[in-house]
């Protein structure tokens, strides 16, 4: 799943109240100024939705990019112990040890302890590779299915500690604040007939009248 992040040219179109023949300029000039009411409304609960989403993304990176640091200082022997103790210091939800196989030997989710990962898991690709870490886009775990913002520093002997923070949290308002949520909610007041959210590739995202939707606006 990807995580939405409004960096797209807000576009929204045709939004249209009804107007009878016979209305007055005032009452036209009244429509007109709550349309664009409305519409700066939309525009404004877009962007702040937007930088409450990347701001909590900020957070998790930071989280994980500083317990990195810390993990490329340790030197201590390792148990199952170390690593519960470990993650609770970093205020990591998971944290994994993996040896050069990419066999997980220690974590603080013991049932995670014995599962080895796959040819393209991020951890395997980064033991092969020449980077000595990484940091992951928010992903599902593929072991729990939960979200996770992961990141993960290899060592000299290929074994790595992985680490991840989980954003479930952001997940689920991502999805609250979704395009078509918030079209279909300012859609659901009595004098809009239609409202369109297009981004900058001219493709309707999301509509009121669902019919709409992934339509090419490049041409109208």
């Amino acid at each position: 799943m990807i995580i939405p992040i409004f960096l797209v040219i807000i576009s929204v179109i045709s939004m249209v109240i009804s107007v009878s023949l016979g209305t007055g300029k005032s009452m036209r000039a009244e429509m007109r100024e709550e349309t664009e009411f409305l519409l700066e409304n939309v525009v404004a609960r877009l962007n702040d939705n937007s930088e409450s989403i990347e701001a909590m993304e900020s957070i998790a990176e930071y989280t994980v990019v500083s317990a990195l640091e810390i993990l490329k200082d340790t030197d201590e022997e390792l148990s199952n112990e170390n690593i519960i103790e470990l993650a609770e210091l970093m205020q990591v939800d998971e944290l994994n040890y993996f040896d050069p196989s990419g066999k997980i030997i220690y974590s603080n989710i013991g049932e995670n302890i014995g599962y080895v990962m796959e040819d393209d898991h991020s951890v395997i690709i980064l033991q092969n590779g020449e980077d000595e870490r990484i940091i992951e886009e928010i992903r599902e775990d593929v072991i729990s299915d939960s979200h996770y913002k992961y990141g993960a520093i290899k060592n000299n002997d290929k074994t790595v500690f992985q680490l991840g923070v989980d954003v479930g949290h952001i997940v689920d308002l991502s999805e609250q604040f979704e395009h078509q949520v918030i079209i279909e909610d300012l859609g659901s007041n009595e004098k809009v007939i239609y409202v369109s959210y297009i981004g900058s590739d001219f493709i309707t995202t999301a509509n009121n009248t669902l019919e709409y939707i992934d339509r090419d606006m490049s041409d109208t």
